[in-house]
């Protein structure tokens, strides 16, 4: 199974129903969907299910819930081609993400690019 992109031709939709089946696959539950964010669209794994989600995509790597400042909260975000999203502050939780497939580019204010 390919991975797929984003581009004009493929709705944002399918590629989150692409995730959505590899997440199945798995047997990792879905709590919700979101298909109509202004950047995409975002998957939301059931909470019990946060285990075996970061065993797959974060695999080697072990994040506690004191390293995160409370229980995981695992989901898939997709991002449509120029979508962008806007820089969040959270006192009360850690992010941490993995970008799966496709480029990205992110900033972290006027001066810094990565």
């Amino acid at each position: 199974m390919s991975l797929p992109v984003i581009t004009p031709e493929a709705k944002v939709h399918e590629v989150i129903n692409y995730y959505r089946d590899i997440l199945k696959s798995h047997s990792i539950g879905i709590d919700h969907i979101e298909y109509d964010r202004p950047w995409g669209g975002e998957i939301w794994v059931k909470n019990e299910f946060s285990s075996s989600f970061q065993d797959i995509y974060f695999a080697g790597t072990k994040y506690s819930d004191e390293d995160l400042q409370g229980p995981p909260t695992p989901k898939f975000l997709i991002v449509a081609p120029g979508g962008r999203l806007s820089w969040q502050y959270h006192n009360r939780r850690q992010e941490i993400w993995r970008v799966v497939t496709g480029p990205v580019g992110v900033i972290l204010n006027n001066s810094d690019f990565m």
